[in-house]
């Protein structure tokens, strides 16, 4: 057996190098790797095209037509990055399953990658196997991020980026290789590329990759250099799309639509007596077109809004902007008001916008979101306050039938071609040479139905809702136990029986909360808690809950065995007496 495995190691001189101990490691990793995959492969049984959703075509006519220094259809709107992805799949025969594909593949070495973190925090093999296995198990079950991967939308590799590279980066910081640092901030350099919301998330974490630095290196000439390069790779994408839009339309901002979300967020704390444009009949008239909106929107409101107050606010403040169903809305009056030939009054197609007009009347909504701010920023906070609190409450935001595992996938392949929402066959068709939209006939009904038993059963979602139910508090309480036993160890580390081990769990789980934290706190300041915002924190959050969970099992097995230990010494001595 030995000889066999000398000439295996002589086949790779790479492992060759490494110990028995390191070997064990990688072959631990890449079979939880291969697990994960094999969990990814079942659901492409089941759902073997992606699910098209009201973003996708929206990124598919970014890329139809896209040009680096010239105005493009939608650039107020989206970056290019999941254009491009969504271009390059054209040339697979399933181009919507190559998508789904590179979005298992992440999820996949997300899972191998907590292995190698659980490896470091726990020093066994054995805990770290387990922590993967339960972290694998957590999102296959809840059907959360593992079934959004089916989205055909930049969010699920969004999520996925940032969880990796926040891995990553603890990694590096707990194996003390800085080098890897420039790993984690090109991922975090991309995910904020590929949705600008990540610019916060790749600050947090930057910062956190200079603190790093500046303890473990020991040149200072080589400390400067890595801060230089991470910061360039962390923030270069981000910063080289403002620039772009700088220099073609004269704003340095990544998208065109900030400001509006931040109208569109605030304008129900608006009231009547408030001043914007220096003129009262023009002030009088723009609080006429808000509660003209707010009446002509009325009729629009859906039956699952009334039963989701969630829901309903998410289609509420969407229904002020152009393409609402009211004959006039606030941001048509800003239109007309700031922006020569500016057209119509009411609803406006999407793709008929102009770049150059939407990137001003940004900037304009801004200025009119920041007066309402200043206004009320007693009503602002309540605003963000709530929103922040939902975006850790996922039970409250899980009920769109879009999100929700479908036993029959043909259902959720249908959904989008309702009356509800959603891209419609007239003006989106992906993929022509495949047959437009994905429909699903050919799922494996099987396959959907066992990983449906799986979801549903009783006990697994019984387990579940709990969690969720508590999350919540359960995050911020976790949040708040390892800043107290963090300070404390680095303060008086003596007392305490392994003080490295306990700080660096500590800075961990404070890290996985303050990425989810970030994004959270961003989404709820200039926008409505939204399941697909919801996602981007949902990896660290399940992954804290379960180091800490591993934390106090490890801590009862040790008192439980110390008490053992005290026992049997007591009845030696007993017997010796």
């Amino acid at each position: 057996m030995s000889s066999k495995r000398v000439v295996f190691l002589e086949s790779f001189p790479v492992l060759n190098r490494l110990s028995s101990e390191q070997i064990a490691d990688l072959c631990a990793s890449l079979a939880i790797f291969v697990l994960s995959f094999f969990f990814c492969w079942l659901l492409s049984l089941a759902y073997p095209q992606g699910l098209a959703t009201e973003e996708t075509w929206t990124y598919w006519q970014l890329k139809k037509n896209f040009h680096w220094f010239e105005p493009n259809q939608l650039d107020f709107f989206r970056t290019i990055p999941y254009s491009a992805l969504l271009g390059a799949s054209c040339r697979f025969a399933n181009p919507t399953g190559a998508l789904y594909w590179l979005n298992g593949v992440m999820f996949s070495l997300d899972i191998a990658v907590v292995f190698i973190l659980g490896r470091l925090l726990f020093s066994s093999r054995v805990a770290a196997i387990l922590l993967a296995v339960f972290s694998l198990a957590f999102e296959v079950t809840s059907m959360h991020i593992f079934y959004f991967n089916l989205q055909l939308c930049p969010d699920p590799l969004y999520a996925e980026l940032v969880f990796l590279a926040s891995n990553i980066s603890l990694i590096a910081w707990l194996k003390k290789q800085p080098y890897l640092l420039l790993f984690a901030s090109c991922i975090l350099g991309f995910s904020a590329f590929l949705k600008p919301a990540g610019a916060v998330i790749c600050v947090l974490w930057l910062t956190f990759i200079i603190i790093v630095l500046f303890r473990q290196s020991v040149q200072a000439q080589k400390t400067f250099a890595l801060i230089a390069i991470c910061s360039f790779l962390g923030l270069g994408p981000f910063a080289f799309w403002c620039l772009r839009n700088f220099c073609i339309y004269g704003y340095p901002t990544c998208i065109g639509r900030t400001g509006g979300s931040f109208l569109e967020t605030v304008l129900p704390i608006r009231t009547n007596d408030e001043h914007f444009f220096g003129n009262p009949k023009v002030d009088a008239e723009f609080h006429i077109a808000v509660i003209e909106c707010e009446r002509g929107c009325q009729p629009y409101v859906q039956p699952d809004e009334l039963q989701n107050e969630s829901l309903s606010r998410y289609f509420r403040y969407d229904r002020y902007f152009l393409y609402g169903p009211a004959t006039i809305n606030p941001f048509s009056f800003l239109g007309k008001l700031k922006i020569p030939n500016w057209e119509g009054m009411g609803f406006h197609e999407i793709f008929s916008l102009e770049p150059e007009q939407m990137f001003t009347l940004d900037a304009e909504a801004g200025r009119v979101a920041s007066i309402i701010i200043r206004d009320h920023p007693v009503g602002y906070l309540k605003l963000l306050f709530r929103e922040y609190c939902e975006m850790f409450q996922p039970m409250l935001m899980w009920t769109n039938p879009l999100y929700s595992y479908q036993n029959e996938p043909a259902k959720a392949y249908d959904y989008w071609d309702t009356a509800r929402q959603g891209p419609r066959p007239k003006y989106f068709d992906l993929y022509p040479h495949i047959g437009g939209l994905p429909s699903g006939k050919d799922s494996n009904l099987f396959v959907a139905r066992a990983l449906g038993a799986l979801h549903e059963n009783p006990v697994v979602q019984m387990m579940l809702n709990c969690y969720y139910a508590c999350e919540l508090y359960l995050s911020h309480f976790i949040f708040v136990g390892a800043c107290i036993i963090g300070i404390l160890v680095s303060r008086n580390p003596t007392k305490f029986a392994d003080p490295e081990r306990i700080y660096r769990i500590a800075v961990v789980l404070v890290m996985l909360f303050l990425t989810a934290a970030a994004n959270s706190f961003f989404v709820a300041t200039c926008n409505i808690a939204k399941l697909r915002y919801q996602i981007a924190g949902e990896l660290e959050l399940h992954l804290a809950f379960l180091v800490t969970l591993f934390v106090l099992v490890r801590l009862c097995l040790a008192m439980l065995e110390k008490m053992a230990r005290g026992r049997v010494s007591k009845l030696a001595a007993e017997e010796t007496g």
